[in-house]
């Protein structure tokens, strides 16, 4: 029970039907203040009260609640209550007046003084399994607007349903494809309950009602729509089967199975559990049935499953009129039909069949297996006996010969059953082959019994680590070459031949590695064209033996490159890489053939397209972005270009005022003019540093040196005595290491000690990098130009023939 905000709805929930008015006035002889909620104060009554006062306890605890109406106003006043649909009779002990009065309110007339608040109780009884709505109507006198409050219950009985295994061969069999209760009502529950185990026992009063009636009230057999059906079973065998009980009403539910019909029999051959308990709404509870066949004989006989609810008491002792007409206190039964035959052949009977079944094992997809056994005749007279598969799943499992045939009287006849699967199976004791035993001159059959067969097949289970694939990086050419490991284990049940090839598109056929595997698939699992193809020498049970050298696959060689694996053992497979030769990426896919795996496995499906990579690097730096290389200088086109540039602004300081740049139609460096008293205080001269890039994936190493440039026109120098001006840094001159991506700031100092200009050609060359001359070297040259400070008159700009100018100044 709960008020709904959303809807302004004060819902009193799911009520049970037979519940009456007569339950609302309190029962005579119980005390004013009697709280029925206190268990202590309950059980201080006389044992004749005691039942009487738990019972309208329950109902004004299901079907009452007290609505608090308080006086807001300034006035006393007079207010009555009444519903909207209810007609609410004066006399509750007569019954209602309508069929629609559900609600009922009491007192129906109440006197408030100024600030005084009441209780006021509202009752719901809903005479049929549906939901009902109302509205409390609460009038105050002198006031001609009425306040309303909307009230809301559902009516309900007690539901269940039946599920079992006839729900499935019903259309088989022509039964019904699924049951209910004998009792049809409007407040059933979705389906797909949740499936919960036997629930908690009951109690005597559900128990003691099974045996039959109780206070007058009748059971009431309900059709037999509901079938276990064990057919026939071999002396000393054992067979288990089970239904559902599933309530589908709103309200919980006790049921108890009815066994009084095992009483015609000795009661050893059959165990049900559970065979009593209560159930949620929605709730589900297993009932298991176990059979033995211990001495011939048929069996037929119902289980009843009677339900209640759990508030209605089995001797149907509630007092109130039409309490009996409407079923108060009834048991409902829902019946399961049991059927089951315990025998044994006589006149025809199985030989060299153990326990009358077939076991074929394990086997795996594709394989086949055959088993005999012979049918003898005991009888006076020929048979004819025929086999039949039920099931087209059956049928393409097993093969029976001869499927017909007549046995003479004191004979038998070997029959040869052949199992072969293309997908996984696991049949145990399936019953789908059936014999039939007739008589030859009429045809008519007087015996049918089943063949039991089991078997299980399954696929080649592997796994491959790592599953995806494998990655060598980036190598040096004339590195060693590098190795990895890959794992194959076998996971399940059987051995299996493996093998690895070329996976590629443009890859050549690899008769060997096909023709291993080929071999070693069972026949079942390979296509017309594969069985007709040939390849690989055979040994001398006829299979190919797997290929287990060394095998090179573009710049990778796997060892070994297949073999044979025993359930759980693992292979590990070297794959090896070669990076020499010119610089480029190298991609193979290898694909792993296993014999006798799914060919819709995941792992199956990865196996046959498993990537290596790796890619072959040669050492290199940065030769083309001079911008880089300088970046903390400037980069020109051409020192011409920048010295005439100068020029039109200063003439006479123009190649003074160039900086340290670099040109690159010269392919020069400049420090520019560097005056020698300015760095007479630094003992290496002036210093810039230019940045050597490593861009590729792998180090490498690099060596520097400075050498004496070319001499060229006059005045612009070179030769070896300008490379005393010129200096690396300490450490440059020996191989300096550069990381992957990493770079390199190698100084380089301008120290002049004349005034003229300085030339020569520095060389950063990269060790083993001659197979790419573009980025193994870079060179170019460097320049600069020892002076001293000096000034230029800018103005006047007229002379004297003295040298002097006007006004005294020159």
């Amino acid at each position: 029970k709960r008020f709904v905000m959303s809807r302004g709805v004060y819902e009193f929930g799911p009520l049970l039907t037979w519940k009456q008015v007569g339950a609302m006035p309190r029962p005579e002889g119980l005390p004013e203040a009697l709280n029925f909620n206190s268990p202590k104060e309950l059980a201080a009554l006389p044992a004749e009260l005691l039942a009487v006062a738990s019972a309208h306890g329950t109902t004004r605890k299901t079907n009452a609640e007290t609505f608090r109406i308080s006086n807001s106003g300034r006035y006393d006043a007079t207010v009555k209550f009444a519903f909207e649909i209810s007609a609410n009779p004066a006399d509750l002990g007569k019954g209602r007046d309508k069929e629609a009065d559900v609600f009922f309110v009491e007192p129906r007339e109440a006197f408030l003084k100024e600030g005084d608040t009441m209780d006021v109780t509202v009752w719901a009884f809903p005479e049929e399994p549906k939901a009902y709505k109302d509205t409390l109507m609460v009038c105050v006198d002198e006031n001609p607007h009425p306040t309303e409050f909307k009230v809301q219950c559902l009516g309900v009985v007690p539901k269940i349903s039946l599920h079992g295994a006839w729900e499935l061969a019903g259309d088989e069999d022509g039964l019904a494809s699924s049951t209910g209760s004998a009792f049809q009502g409007a407040s059933g529950a979705d389906e797909g309950a949740v499936r919960a185990g036997g629930a908690a026992a009951s109690g005597p009063q559900l128990s003691g009602a099974m045996s039959g009636a109780q206070g007058g009230t009748q059971l009431e057999a309900a059709v037999p729509t509901a079938l276990l059906d064990f057919d026939r079973l071999l002396l000393g065998k054992s067979e288990d089967s089970e239904f559902t009980v599933t309530n589908d009403s709103f309200v919980e539910v006790q049921w108890a199975l009815d066994m009084s019909a095992l009483a015609d029999y000795n009661g050893e051959e059959f165990e049900v559990k559970p065979t009593e308990g209560s159930l949620g709404p929605g709730q589900s509870a297993v009932v298991k049935v176990y059979f033995a066949a211990l001495q011939e004989q048929t069996y037929e006989f119902n289980i009843g499953v009677h339900y209640t609810d759990v508030e209605a008491p089995a001797d149907g002792s509630w007092a109130g009129e039409g309490s009996k007409e409407r079923g108060l206190g009834r048991v409902f039964e829902d019946t399961v039909r049991v059927l089951a035959e315990a025998y044994q052949i006589k006149t025809v009977a199985f030989e060299d069949l153990d326990g009358g079944a077939l076991d074929f094992g394990s086997l795996r997809v594709g394989d086949s297996k055959d088993l005999t056994f012979k049918i003898a005749n005991r009888g006076k007279y020929p048979v004819d006996f025929g086999f039949a598969l039920r099931k087209p799943q059956v049928r393409e499992l097993f093969a029976v010969e001869p499927e017909l045939g007549t046995i003479e009287p004191d004979a038998s006849a070997e029959v040869t059953v052949s199992f072969c699967s293309t997908r996984e199976v696991a049949l145990r004791a399936n019953k789908d082959i059936k014999c039939t035993i007739s008589e030859p001159h009429t045809g008519q059959a007087f015996e049918t019994f089943p063949v039991l067969v089991s078997a299980k097949s399954h696929w080649a289970r592997f796994r491959l680590q790592p599953g995806r694939g494998l990655t060598f990086g980036a190598a040096k050419f004339n590195e060693t070459p590098r190795e990895k490991m890959f794992q194959i284990k076998n996971e399940g049940q059987f051995a299996f031949v493996f093998a690895v090839k070329d996976g590629g598109e443009e890859a050549e056929p690899d008769t060997g590695a096909d023709a291993a595997v080929r071999s070693a698939t069972p026949r079942a699992l390979l296509s017309p064209e594969e069985r007709g193809l040939e390849g690989g020498a055979p040994d001398a049970e006829g299979k190919v033996p797997p290929v287990t050298g060394p095998k090179t696959i573009g710049r990778f060689t796997l060892d070994p490159c297949g073999g044979s694996l025993e359930p759980g053992q693992t292979v590990t497979v070297a794959l090896t890489f070669d990076p020499a030769g010119d610089p480029a990426v190298h991609k193979s896919v290898l694909s792993v053939l296993v014999s006798g795996s799914d060919p819709l496995d995941g792992a199956a499906a990865l196996a046959s397209k498993f990537e290596v990579l790796g890619e072959t690097c040669h050492p290199s730096i940065n030769t083309a972005d001079f911008r880089q290389v300088f970046e903390e200088q400037h980069v020109i086109a051409s020192l011409a270009e920048a010295l005439e540039a100068k020029a039109k602004a200063n003439p006479a300081a123009a190649e003074a005022s160039i900086k340290p740049c670099y040109a690159e139609q010269d392919v020069l460096f400049t420090f520019g003019a560097v005056v020698n008293s300015s760095v007479a205080a630094s003992p290496f001269g002036l210093m810039e540093r230019f940045k050597i890039t490593n861009p590729n994936k792998i180090p490498c190493v690099v060596k520097f040196a400075l050498s004496a440039a070319t001499q060229g026109q006059a005045g612009a120098g070179g030769g070896e005595e300008d490379l005393a001006a010129f200096a690396l840094a300490e450490g440059c001159a020996e191989a300096v290491s550069i990381a992957p991506h990493e770079h390199f700031y190698v100084p380089v100092h301008f120290k002049p000690t004349a005034l003229k200009a300085y030339r020569c050609t520095f060389a950063a060359e990269v060790l083993d990098g001659e197979a790419v001359p573009a980025t193994a070297k870079l060179a170019f040259d460097l320049t600069g130009r020892g002076t001293l400070p000096h000034v230029s008159v800018a103005r006047p700009l007229a002379k004297t023939e003295a040298g002097g100018g006007g006004g005294g100044l020159w």
